[in-house]
């Protein structure tokens, strides 16, 4: 199950319980991803140049 191969791999708090909740959140808010910029999420004071 996936999260067996999520837990082999490092990553915490991959329950099945917790895989349900996280994409009953994504299916209800799918459309979040669509209409919020990327470039809100960066900071406007001390940005770091990413080359």
């Amino acid at each position: 199950m996936l999260p067996d191969i999520l837990k082999k791999t490092g990553i915490r708090g991959a329950s099945p319980t917790n895989l349900r909740l996280f994409r009953k959140f994504y299916l209800a808010y799918e459309k979040i991803q669509k209409t919020v910029s990327a470039k809100s999420f960066l900071p406007q004071i001390g940005q770091v140049d990413v080359e």
